[in-house]
């Protein structure tokens, strides 16, 4: 508890345990247990309003909320547009400002993305971070990937199912009602 995480540096949560990651641009990170997370970029310099998060789901949950909405529809001084992405083997969530879930499992490289809050495009991964052939997941949908195959349609995940998902997914809940 307490310690710094920087670029690079790989978050593992034990079967038993879980993460809370507060970004230093205010966003969060929930990682549920038995989860690997790798911060791959982090690039936050807010006197030119850069903004650029890549996070690798190597295997697990991690649940990623912006501290707003529409954090990064916009272009640091430089020109590059401000990103914040979360991938797996077999997907790429781009995000704008919400909070949603991306899961990867293992063992059937299959990830599934789920939105709480907000809309998250998810693709393919492509060159230079680009997504492929992306689907828009709103509040309440989510959508599965498997490699070399685009992401399925957004379907709708039925309220019991989301609630069930927004517990076990709060750090600070450990996964039970308060």
């Amino acid at each position: 508890q307490g310690s710094k995480v920087c670029q690079g540096d790989t978050v593992i949560a034990g079967a038993q345990s879980r993460a809370k990651v507060k970004m230093e641009d205010g966003n969060e990170l929930n990682i549920s247990p038995d989860s690997r997370i790798k911060l791959e970029t982090y690039d936050y310099k807010p006197a030119d309003n850069k903004k650029k998060v890549l996070l690798n789901v190597l295997y697990g949950k991690v649940r990623a909320a912006t501290r707003e909405e529409n954090m990064y529809t916009d272009k640091s001084k430089d020109g590059q547009a401000n990103t914040f992405q979360v991938k797996t083997k077999s997907a790429v969530a781009g995000v704008r400002g919400t909070d949603f879930l991306t899961s990867f499992d293992r063992q059937t490289n299959k990830t599934e993305v789920v939105t709480f809050k907000g809309n998250v495009a998810v693709g393919q991964p492509g060159p230079g971070g680009a997504l492929l052939n992306p689907v828009s997941v709103g509040a309440g949908q989510k959508t599965e990937a498997l490699p070399g195959a685009p992401p399925a349609p957004p379907k709708a995940v039925p309220a019991k199912e989301m609630e069930k998902m927004n517990l076990e997914s709060k750090s600070d809940t450990g996964g039970t009602k308060q």
